[in-house]
């Protein structure tokens, strides 16, 4: 069901569907990241999890999803990372 409403099975170009899910997934993600970081670090006393703002810790909560302040999101990168093995999951079908 998830691939099959897709572009996937409108045939679509894999670099079009994967722009598409980026627009669509990462963007969004990156943007609730980041402005989640900064209350984060402007409330960092009264945060559970503070976080430090530096490029490293915003990188690593993009590679590792658990660490991100947004932990709850982690489902986001995932679903975009299936995505980019779409040609896989369209050949097995």
């Amino acid at each position: 069901g998830l691939l099959y409403y897709t572009k996937i099975r409108k045939d679509k170009k894999y670099v079009v569907t994967i722009r598409d899910k980026a627009k669509r997934l990462l963007i969004p993600f990156i943007f609730f990241t980041l402005v989640t970081f900064v209350l984060k670090y402007i409330f960092n006393p009264l945060m559970k999890r503070p976080v430090e703002l530096s490029f490293k810790q915003i990188i690593n909560s993009v590679l590792y999803p658990v660490s991100n302040p947004l932990g709850e999101m982690w489902f986001i990168i995932t679903l975009f990372i299936i995505f980019l093995f779409y040609p896989v999951f369209k050949w097995s079908l």
